[in-house]
């Protein structure tokens, strides 16, 4: 039976005797790597046990000491209660290769989960037992050994393998020593990835999705080669990335093509996702979605390529009457300008017949023969910003005069204003979203060709570029590189490709397999827009209508004119006849009586 004892400490032993300096030095390891729970396997006596509590008692770490034995519950004893669990082990210990064999039969990793430190006796480090373990790029595992011609002096060395199941080759570094006078020394301070970034040569298992595999030239041509970006643009550019990260690390890539990237059907991921779950696939070299199914199976590193998806067109010009000349004002300042005007008007006539009344009429003058219309002409020639045919004598009239074009000035201005703005800045753009495009006139059609961008940048002019317009279909899609759930590599490919995208060479390859839209250039809006032919229609067609009317008054004049002068000219001969008539039956009237 295993006996498990926990003491509030930062350090453990495992002695026949506890030595001081040993002691120390495990203490001192502890220490440095902020470890709060130790477990340790040595070949201890009762006396030993008890030194090793004496010396550490006080210390704010957690302590199993456990002797080495068959039949221990690792997972149970390993049980990770905090991030980090320090475990030594005395390799001096006999059969102390039973604590790695039992750690490795209850499939516990080599990870950064568990900080080994293990001692030995002697300046050669036990290869043969090393080499067996199932080490990997995140294991951490140091080992001591006895410096030569030091009696209380270890030296350390950084012990891990790239990938125990890919073949790889275990690796020691040496990261520094222990002294009893000095303390502790570490000379190896690089970031573990960067300081383990040669992998060399070791193949790791990457899967892509193709959705137009290419008919005429291989695979990595195919991927490799910035020609029809539009097809697989999200792949390739990633791909990209991947070889870049090959580059950096120094493995070799086994790029295996995947069906798609991995739903879950019937209790069961398909894809690369179900290859990854299977073991068989490393890192997708495809970009994946964030999904909430695919958490608990498979693990983001970092995000690189956004997806959206968009229609793009040249935003169309409003031809509507009201857009030009009637859209300055709105309905209710329009309204409340004709309330005003004719305001203005009953005023006008007011203090004319008033002064008609009180002054007299002035000889000639049509505003005293004809208030009504000359009032109504009055007022609209100050709103129109017109002259003046007469103007009045007294003081109330000449008042609301000067109100009137008092007011009818701001309103000119406000409106001038808003008709020159209007032409010298951008039109304003009216669809905005997916429901104004399907309201809008425009017809619709979808296909995916991304190299319609250079099509226009090449094609159109300027004016035209500066009018395209794009509206997104939906939201953005985030999408990153991942790898298999609880994958050695997976800090390691988020360090790299981290490296790679704040370098530079991210924003590089997307120049490279991106579609960039055409920008509008910056001097483009201090160019003045000229009026066209449908903006200035309105007004044409205001004056063919005002010409129309006059004309049709002129006619109505005319004829009506005709009409009373061909009256005019027939009551003379009329009232003639009639006396000639009435003196022809008088004479007659006499001679009968006569």
């Amino acid at each position: 039976m295993s006996l498990s004892l926990f003491l509030i400490a930062t350090t453990l032993f495992s002695l026949v005797g506890a030595d001081e300096a040993d002691v120390k030095f495990i203490r001192d390891y502890f220490r440095a790597r902020t470890v709060s729970q130790i477990v340790a396997f040595g070949c201890w006596d009762s006396y030993g046990k008890m030194e090793v509590f004496r010396s550490l008692a006080g210390l704010d770490t957690r302590l199993s000491l456990m002797p080495i034995s068959v039949g221990q519950d690792m997972r149970e004893l390993m049980k990770v209660n905090y991030y980090r669990i320090g475990v030594f082990l005395d390799l001096d210990c006999e059969q102390s290769n039973f604590v790695t064999d039992q750690f490795i039969s209850a499939r516990l990793p080599f990870n950064e989960s568990y900080f080994w430190l293990m001692k030995t006796i002697g300046s050669r480090a036990p290869l043969e037992m090393l080499d067996l373990l199932p080490l990997s790029i995140n294991a951490e595992l140091t080992l001591a050994t006895t410096a030569t011609g030091g009696a209380h002096r270890y030296e350390l060395y950084d012990v891990y393998n790239p990938s125990y199941r890919h073949g790889g080759k275990l690796n020691f570094t040496r990261m520094g020593y222990w002294d009893r006078d000095e303390g502790l020394r570490i000379h190896m301070t690089q970031y573990k990835y960067k300081r383990r970034g040669d992998l060399r040569g070791m193949v790791l298992n990457f899967s892509i999705v193709v959705d137009f595999p290419p008919a005429n030239v291989d695979m990595a041509t195919y991927l490799t080669t910035p020609i029809q970006k539009h097809l697989d643009t999200m792949h390739r550019y990633n791909y990209a990335l991947t070889l870049q990260l090959r580059d950096y690390y120094n493995f070799t890539m086994n790029l295996m093509r995947g069906g798609t990237w991995g739903y879950l059907i019937n209790g069961t991921f398909n894809g690369i996702v179900g290859d990854m779950i299977k073991g068989i696939v490393d890192v997708g070299a495809t970009p994946f979605q964030f999904k909430p199914e695919r958490m608990d199976v498979m693990d983001y590193t970092v995000q690189a390529y956004m997806a959206r998806a968009a229609v793009i067109f040249r935003h169309p010009k409003r031809q509507t009457l009201n857009n030009s000349f009637l859209e300055p004002f709105s309905k209710q300042v329009w309204w409340l300008t004709a309330v005003v005007g004719l305001i203005n008007w009953i005023l006008l006539y007011l203090t004319i017949k008033m002064e008609q009344r009180y002054v007299g009429n002035v000889q000639g003058s049509t505003l005293f023969t004809q208030p009504e219309s000359e009032t109504f002409l009055i007022t609209s020639a100050a709103i129109c910003q017109q002259g003046l045919s007469d103007t009045p004598r007294v003081y109330s009239g000449r008042i609301v005069y000067m109100s009137l074009f008092l007011w009818a000035l701001l309103l000119y201005q406000f409106y001038s204003a808003s008709i020159v703005g209007s032409l010298l800045s951008e039109k304003p753009r009216f669809i905005r979203s997916i429901k104004d495009l399907a309201e809008s006139s425009l017809e619709v059609g979808i296909e995916d060709m991304p190299y319609n961008h250079d099509f226009f940048r090449d094609t159109f002019s300027e004016n035209e570029i500066c009018d395209l317009q794009e509206i997104e279909l939906f939201g953005p899609k985030h999408t990153a590189t991942c790898t298999a759930k609880h994958s050695p590599f997976k800090k390691m490919i988020t360090y790299g490709l981290r490296q790679i995208v704040e370098h530079g060479m991210a924003q590089r390859l997307g120049t490279v397999w991106k579609q960039k839209r055409p920008l509008c250039p910056e001097s483009h809006s201090s160019t003045p827009t000229p009026v066209s032919l449908d903006e200035f229609s309105p007004a044409l067609v205001m004056i063919a209508a005002a010409f129309s009317i006059s004309i049709f008054i002129m006619l109505a004049e005319n004829l009506v004119r005709r009409s009373l002068r061909r009256r005019r000219l027939l009551t003379p001969l009329f009232r003639r006849a009639s006396a000639e008539k009435i003196d022809s039956r008088d004479e007659t009237k006499v001679s009968q009586e006569t």
